[in-house]
C-alpha cells in the first residue's frame, strides 16, 4: 500500500499549498482542439466574437453599398426615352402617307448595325458577319402614329440583322402582328430590364422561302426599340440586347441631338438601292409562288405583298426587276 495520496481527479483544483501547473493543462479529449480553458482564453474568445461581428457588419454593409448601386443601375436605361420618343414624332419630314410610306435614310439612328453586332453572345459565331450595305429606312407604321425606323444589315449566308425604333405603342405585341401580318409570331416570357421590359419573339413567315428570325423589343412608357436576326433564337437574341444595351442607348441619344438626314431618290444610296432590289425581288417571287405566272407590273404586287410602288425600282412586263427611270440606281 503506497503513502502517497492519489492524485486528484482531472480538473480539480490543487490542493491548499500546492503549487500551480507549470503549463496549459493536460489534453482532454472530450473537447475540440483549440478550447481546452487555459488561462486567458475566454478573453481571446471575447475578442474574436467581437472581431467577427465587426467583420461581419462591415461586410454586410459593403454588400448592401454595391447592392444598391446595382439595382439602382438596373433600374434605369441609362438615357432619356422620352427625348428620342419625341424625335420620333418631331420628325416632320417626309409626311408619309399612304401613297408614300417610306423614305430610306443615310444613317441609322442608333448607329451602324455592324457595330452593334460586335456585341453578339459567343453562340452566334461567323453568322455575324456583315455581307453588303446597311439600308435605313423609316416610314410610317401600321396605326399611322410616328415614325418607325428599320436598319437591316445583310449578313453571310443570306442571313440579316437589325435595329428598330418606334414610339412606344399602347399594346407591343399586338403591334408586331400588326406589322408582320404574313406569318405566326411566337412571343416568350416578358420581364424587367433596365427600367422597361423585354419581350423576346420569334417570326415564321408563311412563303416558305422566306426566311424564319428572332427578336427582342425593350420598351417602357415612352419609347419601344428592337434587334432581329436571322441566326439567333430566342433567348440569344435577348443576350445580344443585354450585351449592347449601353451602346445602342448612346447612339439613340445621339439620334435625338442630330437630325436624320434623308437620301434624295434622284441620289440614292448604294444601300438603298440595294435594299430596294432586293424587297421587290422577294415580292416577285412571292407573286410567282401565290399565282404560278410572274407579275408584269410593280402594281401586281400592291397591296398584298407592297404596301405601295417603290421609287427606286420597278418590274417589267415579264416580270424582271429592273431600276426605275431616274430613280438614281441605274
Amino acid at each position: 500500500m503506497s503513502d502517497f495520496a492519489p492524485p486528484p481527479p482531472p480538473g480539480a483544483p490543487p490542493p491548499p499549498g500546492a503549487a500551480g501547473p507549470a503549463g496549459p493543462p493536460p489534453w482532454d479529449p472530450t473537447q475540440p482542439p483549440g478550447q481546452v480553458g487555459a488561462p486567458g482564453s475566454p478573453r481571446k474568445r471575447t475578442g474574436v466574437a467581437i472581431a467577427i461581428v465587426g467583420g461581419t457588419a462591415v461586410a454586410l454593409l459593403a454588400i448592401g453599398v454595391v447592392g444598391w448601386w446595382m439595382l439602382s443601375a438596373d433600374d434605369s436605361p441609362g438615357f432619356d426615352t422620352a427625348a428620342v420618343a419625341g424625335e420620333l414624332d418631331d420628325a416632320d419630314e417626309p409626311e408619309l402617307g399612304v401613297d408614300d410610306p417610306s423614305q430610306d435614310l443615310r444613317d441609322c439612328p442608333a448607329g451602324r448595325v455592324r457595330s452593334m453586332l460586335r456585341n453578339l453572345p459567343a453562340a452566334a459565331g461567323a453568322d455575324g458577319r456583315i455581307d453588303g450595305n446597311e439600308a435605313p429606312v423609316r416610314y410610317r407604321p401600321v396605326d399611322g402614329e410616328g415614325l418607325y425606323y428599320d436598319c437591316l444589315a445583310p449578313t453571310v449566308d443570306e442571313g440579316f440583322a437589325g435595329l428598330v425604333v418606334v414610339r412606344r405603342p399602347a399594346d407591343p405585341a399586338a403591334f408586331d402582328e400588326e406589322t408582320f401580318p404574313d406569318g405566326d409570331i411566337d412571343f416568350g416570357e416578358e420581364r424587367p430590364f433596365r427600367g422597361g421590359i423585354l419581350l423576346p419573339w420569334c417570326f415564321t413567315p408563311d412563303a416558305e422561302d422566306s426566311s424564319e428570325w428572332c427578336a427582342v423589343d425593350w420598351y417602357d412608357d415612352a419609347l419601344l426599340f428592337g434587334l432581329y436576326a436571322t441566326f439567333l433564337d430566342a433567348d440569344e437574341v435577348v443576350e445580344w440586347m443585354e450585351l449592347g444595351f449601353d451602346d445602342i442607348g448612346t447612339g439613340l441619344e445621339r439620334f435625338a441631338s442630330d437630325d436624320v438626314e434623308p437620301v434624295d431618290s434622284a441620289d440614292a444610296s448604294d444601300a438603298a438601292c440595294e435594299r430596294e432590289q432586293r424587297m421587290l425581288e422577294t415580292a416577285t417571287e412571292a407573286y410567282f409562288a401565290q399565282n404560278g405566272s410572274p407579275p408584269t407590273s410593280e402594281a401586281d404586287l400592291v397591296p398584298d405583298l407592297l404596301r405601295a410602288e417603290l421609287e427606286l425600282y420597278d418590274v417589267d412586263t415579264e416580270g424582271n426587276v429592273v431600276p426605275a427611270p431616274g430613280g438614281g440606281c441605274e
